[in-house]
């Protein structure tokens, strides 16, 4: 296979829509501020203040500690214009839900 850099941006791109990695990762964030399991935010974060801002798509191909590919779909969570933490959709390549997880660390 002989792709060239920008055909491989494209590639990766039309992956993230065809499998609605935005949209999922949305919903992901609703579902951790809705859930009565999430532990209390951090101090002075009120949980009806955050919302989530999309971040970046990321294909990590070798890590460490996982052993297949996975695509990292990242949004921001903010209360007003403040970081105050993340949210992470880990997918495998054929678009299936890894991982995700929700951090807040405070003011930033």
């Amino acid at each position: 296979m002989n792709v060239k850099g920008q055909e491989l941006v494209d590639l990766l791109m039309a992956h993230a829509r065809t499998h609605n990695l935005k949209e999922r990762a949305a919903q992901g964030i609703v579902k951790w501020l809705e859930s009565p399991d999430t532990v209390d935010m951090a101090e002075g974060i009120a949980r009806e203040s955050i919302v989530g801002r999309f971040s970046s798509h990321g294909l990590c191909f070798e890590q460490q500690h996982v052993a297949a590919p996975f695509v990292d779909t990242r949004f921001d969570l903010c209360s007003g214009e403040k970081v105050v933490g993340y949210y992470r959709l880990i997918t495998r390549l054929d678009g299936e839900s890894e991982d995700d997880y929700f951090v807040i660390d405070g003011w930033r």
